[in-house]
């Protein structure tokens, strides 16, 4: 694939209209259109909005605040609110850091609590001026979870919320909404197949409304069927071109007869949980060890253990007879959501894919830290990706951001 080196550009969005403030907090600003009380949350099943209290999103992490620090799928965890779908799609996102930092018209911790975002409502690009008040439920973010001190995830979402009317109405979306928010691509698609592997995948193209239908489609249309090969070959392609993907499930799985905590999902005997969206972060086929593998990455926004079980699961005895694969892809054994499946697993496992066939203008993350470019907040101050931990992090000096080019979508 060939790739070119340039600026990234901003696009074009639509100016919102100034919120009004309600000016009881100082020198900080409080949005009075989306203001920090139990409408915007709305009614929750299980949550008491009336026992929420809201914090200033600088307030719920100790020293140093960053709008962006490092930013990767595990900075998201997910809380009460049912929107995996959405937290899905910024895991997803976060594979692409200047993605991220492109939804920020301002780039730096805002010392007067107001933020503008961009996000696409379908048809443009749209200003979404929000506060950093978060809603908190004993003193801990209620709905989504930061790590490593950053805002950005908090944010995204708090601005997802007035942009679709309330955290409530969040509750049980679909990635393809997600995927067109952070991208523009109004192009999604869905493949089902609850059949298994001799069974084809049925392609159904969507349409989506967020501001008036939250995270639902507000059209599908009929668009084919393929094979599980030819279908492993797409999303193979898909990554390789910095497509925007997700997996879920819809199947009764055997239940292992726990529950998850931000809806009350069944986690099933394998690991896998019923009826809940994961980041479909890597698709690799790998000659190693004798054979030829081919392997899918996914991540549970819950970012927790809650994963996978079967074979090749964190720890599995897979690893061991493979380590010349377990070396390409780069495994590591932790409690973060992240697992890897083989692809026939992964078809049994999960019931639906969603693909945003537009490539993403800007590297993944992997080639970020090759490369030793940094991540851009404003001022053109930033952190060296090198290292991959929390620790040890050089400040340095870099002019604007770059994006790479990749080749044309492939169309199925």
């Amino acid at each position: 694939m060939t790739s070119l080196w340039l600026f990234f550009f901003s696009t074009p969005v639509t100016p919102a209209p100034e919120p009004p403030d309600t000016g009881d907090d100082g020198d900080k600003f409080t949005d009075a259109d989306f203001p920090p009380n139990a409408n915007s949350i709305g009614a929750i099943d299980g949550f008491p909005p009336e026992q929420a209290k809201w914090v200033r999103a600088p307030d719920l992490t100790p020293g140093e605040d960053h709008l962006f620090f490092n930013i990767e799928p595990n900075d998201i965890s997910q809380g009460y609110l049912g929107d995996c779908w959405l937290l899905a799609c910024l895991s997803c996102a976060a594979e692409f850091p200047g993605l991220v930092e492109s939804l920020f018209m301002n780039k730096t911790i805002a010392e007067d609590g107001k933020y503008s975002l961009k996000l696409h409502d379908g048809q443009k690009w749209q200003q979404v001026i929000i506060d950093d008040y978060i809603p908190t439920i004993q003193g801990k973010p209620a709905f989504s979870k930061p790590h490593d001190n950053e805002l950005w995830v908090l944010l995204i979402e708090k601005a997802c919320a007035k942009f679709c009317q309330s955290y409530k109405a969040m509750e049980g979306g679909m990635f393809g909404c997600g995927f067109m928010m952070f991208t523009g691509c109004t192009e999604q698609y869905f493949f089902s197949n609850m059949e298994g592997m001799s069974h084809p995948w049925q392609k159904i193209k969507q349409t989506y409304a967020p501001v008036t239908n939250a995270g639902n489609a507000t059209d599908s249309q009929q668009a084919g069927e393929v094979d599980s090969e030819q279908f492993f070959q797409y999303l193979k392609t898909g990554d390789a071109q910095n497509y925007m993907m997700g997996a879920g499930t819809f199947k009764d799985a055997p239940s292992s007869g726990e529950q998850g905590f931000s809806g009350g999902e069944d986690i099933g005997a394998s690991g896998i949980v019923k009826g809940h969206a994961y980041s479909l972060l890597q698709v690799r086929e790998e000659k190693a060890d004798g054979q030829t593998m081919r392997m899918i990455q996914c991540r549970n926004p819950w970012g927790n253990n809650v994963e996978w079980k079967g074979a090749f699961s964190d720890g599995s005895p897979e690893w061991d007879d493979h380590p010349e694969l377990r070396d390409l892809l780069g495994v590591d054994f932790k409690d973060d959501g992240l697992f890897w499946m083989t692809w026939e697993d992964f078809v049994a496992a999960m019931s639906f894919v969603c693909v945003g066939p537009h490539p993403v203008k800007t590297p993944k993350r992997n080639l970020l830290k090759q490369r030793d470019i940094p991540t851009c907040p404003a001022n053109n101050n930033s952190y060296s990706r090198a290292d991959p931990t929390a620790n040890g992090r050089v400040r340095i000096n870099h002019g604007p951001c770059q994006a790479c080019v990749g080749a044309d979508c492939v169309v199925m």
